[in-house]
């Protein structure tokens, strides 16, 4: 179910005032909108700026903001202004944040980001009391980027904060669902975003233990805000950069899984049964109790790519796929004497590469051997299915294993970034580099295939049909199916018009009324 904007907007506030009680030094303003308003949303969000006292550090912050849709914190603007009829100044500091309501099925969820980000806000503002950091201040944007394992353990003190601060107010399974929802994300496909730098899943116990002591003797409201923070450096005093290494383990091949398509409960019992990591088979095991995903029995996982193993696992698996998939070619070509079957074969393997299915990819030497086995019936062969074992086995071997597996993991990679890869992309991968050149040479013959062509057309039609009712379920990959969108000018910004002619309420900016220290 949707969540109504203004639902988002005064959860947001809610956050903001509770924190404008706390502190007058710094000011929280959230720019809410739906999957794909963020354009729309940052343009409307700078045009209200524009009479803001911090209006050229927030500007200049909106302009630099990496584009996309994901809620995000977006970091401080600080500036300079008069009191006491010029005669002093002081410092005025407001951060920006993007929040993208379609991300979440409820609103407690979107009270926990909001905390999370509020953290951040409050952690980089007090880098302006260290003498080392007064330059930061100075330029008037602030954006905290950090190393990955430095943003991990900030990112788990975030969230120890979000989840103590939403269930001090009201939310009491906030700390469990908060570590339900980190575990899905590690098992989940989310362009752009990156679940390995998001821990709290393994301070789920901590953090319960930590809150019930402290709530014995519960912080009146007013002190709130100072109790969580406390809470939080005294969580994560028993996790190290080690702690987060475990957890990025276990985020990357199941992330790689996830983006393959395999199901949840098929990378848990991957990561349980197949991992001769002792924490990442831990961290499988508490990811399933978060989430209540039962782990796949290893039966279930014979024919399965899976990146948590050992690499002999996978080879020997990826072999034996191959020979599967030679078998299967040349029967169906000997019981029709029709060699076309080789080159289908090879176009569903091809058609899966895009997607990072690397596992028994043997297209090339399918093609090769399917041109020998028709060249065969044309010479009069009454044993074509010689000439095609013969082919098959002298090209089998040009595309190593280890070659697949960097390019698979090079076509992930830019699937989490928020892009398709298309044939063309695949051959741009492939570059030049003389491990890959089966792979490209075998994309391109695809490529020119007729019959591969017309069924990508017919899938097509279909797909672009009036009736939902009437498209496949897993029409031909003709397209990405998602882009990030270019970085475009925000009317406002002094960069020109972004094109765009919709328009969105006027109301997706929540910010305090108060940003000055006093």
């Amino acid at each position: 179910m949707e969540l109504r904007t203004d639902a988002v907007q005064q959860a947001c506030r809610d956050v903001s005032r509770q924190m404008r009680d706390y502190t007058r030094n710094l000011g929280l303003s959230f720019i809410v909108h739906h999957a794909g308003q963020h354009l729309e949303a940052m343009t409307l969000a700078g045009q209200e700026l524009l009479s803001h006292p911090g209006a050229d550090p927030a500007l200049r912050l909106l302009k630099t903001a990496t584009y996309h849709e994901n809620s995000a914190f977006l970091g401080l603007c600080v500036w300079r202004e008069n009191v006491l009829f010029g005669l002093a100044s002081r410092q005025a500091i407001m951060a920006l944040m993007t929040i993208n309501s379609d991300e979440f099925e409820h609103l407690r969820d979107v009270r926990s980001q909001a905390w999370m980000m509020a953290w951040h806000a409050l952690n980089l503002a007090s880098l302006r009391h260290k003498p080392e950091f007064n330059s930061l201040f100075a330029d008037g944007v602030i954006t905290g980027d950090m190393p990955p394992e430095e943003l991990a353990l900030a990112n788990l003190k975030a969230d120890v904060f979000a989840a103590a601060m939403c269930a001090m107010n009201g939310d009491k399974g906030a700390i469990n669902l908060l570590a339900q929802r980190r575990s899905n994300q590690a098992l989940e496909r989310r362009p752009a975003f990156k679940p390995e730098h998001f821990p709290f899943a393994i301070t789920m116990e901590a953090t319960n233990f930590a809150y019930n002591e402290m709530m014995m003797n519960p912080p009146p409201r007013k002190k709130q805000i100072n109790a969580a923070l406390q809470l939080a450096e005294n969580v994560a005093l028993a996790y190290d950069s080690l702690s987060v290494r475990q957890w990025m383990n276990f985020c990357k091949p199941a992330q790689d899984m996830a983006w393959r398509g395999d199901a949840k409960e098929t990378i848990i019992g991957a990561a349980v049964s197949t991992s001769q990591d002792t924490y990442i088979r831990a961290t499988g095991f508490l990811v399933s109790e978060a989430t209540g995903i039962k782990p796949a029995s290893i039966l279930t996982l014979e024919n399965i790519y899976t990146p948590f193993a050992e690499a002999k696992y996978n080879q020997r698996l990826h072999n034996s796929m191959m020979e599967r998939a030679f078998e299967r070619a040349v029967n169906a070509g000997m019981a029709n004497f029709d060699g076309s079957v080789f080159s289908d074969i090879a176009n569903e393997q091809n058609a899966k590469l895009s997607n990072g299915h690397i596992l028994g990819w043997c297209a090339g030497a399918l093609q090769a051997a399917g041109r020998a086995f028709e060249g065969a019936i044309m010479r009069g062969s009454k044993s074509p299915d010689q000439d095609a074992r013969r082919e098959f086995d002298g090209n089998n071997g040009k595309t190593t294993w280890d070659a697949l597996c960097d390019l698979g993991e090079t076509i992930i990679d830019h699937y989490r970034s928020g892009y398709a890869s298309t044939f063309s992309d695949l051959i741009e991968f492939c570059g030049d580099r003389p491990a890959l050149v089966g792979v490209s040479s075998s994309i391109a013959f695809t490529m020119k295939d007729p019959s591969y062509l017309k069924k990508l057309d017919i899938a097509n039609d279909l797909h672009s049909g009036p009736s939902p009712d009437m498209q496949p379920a897993n029409p031909a990959p003709k397209a990405p199916g998602y882009f990030n969108a270019p970085k475009l000018s925000i009317p406002g910004f002094g960069l020109g018009s972004s094109g765009s002619s919709r328009e969105i309420p006027k109301t997706r900016t929540v910010r305090t009324e108060e940003t000055t220290d006093t």
